[in-house]
């Protein structure tokens, strides 16, 4: 498997497991190459192209070429310069490593191109959940402000300096958590926030923070008794609600939040509405939606060493 390869199965694995459907960002991608055609030079120049192929603003090719054979991979769900400088030291070491994976993009200018892509999905899944698209559409464009991804070039700086591909693949992970999430709930139908909270813990991902540092998804607010009732997963769109629409989300009838980072904002609030938030811990969390992909895009195995860092641990499940 090359890096472009890779690349490429991130995004097929994207487009056939969001929620959203693949027709609905085949449609996006289509209004974003007529809006295009229409740009003047000097907008064409400052427009990132790969948005007309790729409707996931965090998944990139930062540096490399992508024809590179992928025979070790340092994977990370942080990856930054300590792990481009782990990966020269393998090599030095007589390991060399093909590329640097990572998951997150806040550190890698060039892999966080479109913070609109990967935020406004937010919009769809609080629709879905039963706040009025307008409303929805408002509070999302609030929180995504402007259109300005990282001009921070340091660690691209770095990759370049080492000669290291780097590369950060996010939300055809994270829309590989939310389905994990969609089926715990569809499946087994559980009745109960703790009937949940046992479904979640039970992933392999989870037993493995809880082995190596004791610690576990809890309810942050709620009871494990009370009725699950609505359950709304914040498992991609970029980040968490905002409190505005966390509140929103609150009137339209979600009964149990699904999140990866609890706040004090949103314990009060669902003190206040009388709802529940599971917290999944964020890397275990990530973990379980890297570890989907990669085992959608190589379900015959692992075509390449993969060395696990920045709280990455390769699990494949079962099929």
């Amino acid at each position: 498997m090359t890096l472009g390869e890779f690349y490429s199965a991130a995004i097929r694995v994207g487009l056939a497991t969001d929620a959203r459907g693949e027709e609905a960002l085949k449609q996006q991608m289509q209004r974003l190459a007529e809006q295009y055609g229409e740009m003047s030079e000097r907008e064409k120049r400052l427009f990132d192209t790969e948005r007309l192929t790729n409707p996931f603003g965090d998944t990139r090719i930062a540096y490399g070429d992508p024809d590179t054979e992928l025979k070790r991979v340092v994977i990370g769900i942080d990856s930054g310069s300590s792990e481009l400088l782990l990966a020269a030291e393998l090599g030095r070491r007589g390991k060399p490593v093909d590329a640097v994976i990572s998951h997150h993009t806040s550190a890698i200018a060039g892999a966080l191109a479109s913070t609109h892509d990967t935020a406004i999905p937010q919009v769809w899944m609080a629709v879905e959940a039963g706040v009025p698209e307008p409303r929805a559409w408002h509070l999302v464009q609030e929180v995504i402000g402007r259109d300005d991804p990282s001009w921070n070039l340091s660690i691209l700086q770095i990759a370049e300096a080492l000669e290291m591909p780097l590369m950060a693949v996010h939300t055809p992970a994270d829309v590989c958590m939310d389905e994990l999430v969609r089926k715990n709930v569809a499946e087994d139908k559980p009745e109960t926030v703790g009937e949940l909270l046992e479904l979640v813990e039970a992933w392999p991902e989870c037993q493995w923070l809880i082995d190596k540092a004791r610690h576990a998804p809890h309810i942050d607010a709620g009871d494990a008794k009370a009725p699950m009732g609505k359950v709304y997963q914040v498992c991609f769109g970029g980040w968490n609600p905002s409190p505005a629409l966390f509140e929103e989300l609150c009137k339209a009838g979600v009964g149990t939040f699904v999140v990866v980072a609890g706040t004090k904002e949103f314990r009060e609030l669902a003190d206040r509405y009388g709802v529940s938030i599971i917290v999944i811990p964020h890397y275990p969390a990530d973990n379980a939606g890297i570890n989907i992909m990669l085992d959608k895009m190589m379900p015959a195995g692992d075509e390449f060493e993969i060395v696990e860092t920045s709280n990455y641990v390769r699990l494949r499940r079962p099929a």
